[in-house]
């Protein structure tokens, strides 16, 4: 299934703090999206390369793991959702592998 990326998306990765996007051959870019990426500094990284946390804190690839896969299941059919729907999501998988008790401590 084709992903399409809009210059929201890129705004929306820069609202959240990230600077790269996981990427794959089936991934499209609008002109603007382009443009964004290319003036903001992202990085497109396919999944296998998705940066860890930098201070490897324990459990913390887990986390980005656990949202890369909750993401990946909101955006599978092309769907333009919203940022609530996605942050459930992230919260479900979270819960799910038992991850998000750890981080709300």
């Amino acid at each position: 299934m084709k992903k399409l990326i809009t210059d929201k998306t890129i705004t929306g990765l820069i609202n959240d703090g990230l600077d790269y996007l996981v990427v794959d051959d089936d991934t499209i870019f609008t002109p603007s999206a382009k443009d964004a990426v290319r003036n903001n500094g992202i990085r497109l990284v396919r999944e296998d390369e998705v940066p860890c946390c930098e201070d490897k804190e324990e459990g913390c690839c887990d986390v980005k793991e656990a949202v890369a896969e909750a993401v990946k299941d909101v955006t599978c059919c092309g769907a333009d959702l919203d940022r609530n729907q996605v942050v459930a999501s992230v919260i479900k998988v979270l819960n799910d592998k038992g991850i998000l008790n750890d981080i709300l401590g």
